[in-house]
């Protein structure tokens, strides 16, 4: 993470993710961005240690709501209400960006042009997945790969979707 002020938000919610979650926080902090950014992790009740370690990392804030509070839109809202980019990317908290570079790419496919409301990456099945999972996955971006490239070639991102100016 970058110092402020922050040209992209990514905001994640959580409630018990469990031990993966490491690997995500840990590839959003690795971010390599020609701008600075910020992150927000919004937990509604998780009892995994996920608020205990959310904590130990630096350049990550958090804010704690009751799990009663939790809605998919209504968290992704406080989130960006309660954030300072100019672009928002929204993460689920099992999706582990592919690269170092995912943040920057999917800011430059909105960023290139002012009529691009959002963008979004590809998801990958996780290692293990069923193969139900990695066909189902693989058959809904394929997709995508037929229509136009946007920004970094056309997705790749290893989670969840970006918008721009909030959501």
């Amino acid at each position: 993470m970058k110092a402020s002020p922050a040209r992209a938000s990514i905001v994640i919610p959580t409630r018990d993710p469990g031990p993966g979650f490491r690997q995500v926080l840990d590839r959003v902090l690795e971010q390599d961005c020609p701008w600075p950014y910020e992150i927000l992790v919004i937990d509604s009740g998780s009892r995994d240690g996920t608020v205990e370690f959310v904590k130990t990392r630096s350049g990550v804030r958090l804010q704690q709501i009751a799990p009663q509070e939790f809605g998919h839109g209504r968290t992704r809202n406080l989130g960006v209400s309660l954030t300072d980019g100019e672009f928002v990317a929204f993460l689920t908290h099992d999706a582990v960006p592919a690269d170092g570079t995912w943040l920057a790419r999917l800011v430059a496919a909105v960023d290139q042009a002012p009529d691009i409301a959002g963008a979004f990456g590809r998801h990958v099945a996780s290692p293990g997945a069923s193969p139900f999972t990695v066909r189902d996955l693989e058959a809904h971006f394929a997709r995508f790969r037929e229509g136009p490239a946007v920004g970094g070639g056309g997705g790749g991102g290893g989670g969840g979707g970006g918008g721009g100016g909030g959501g």
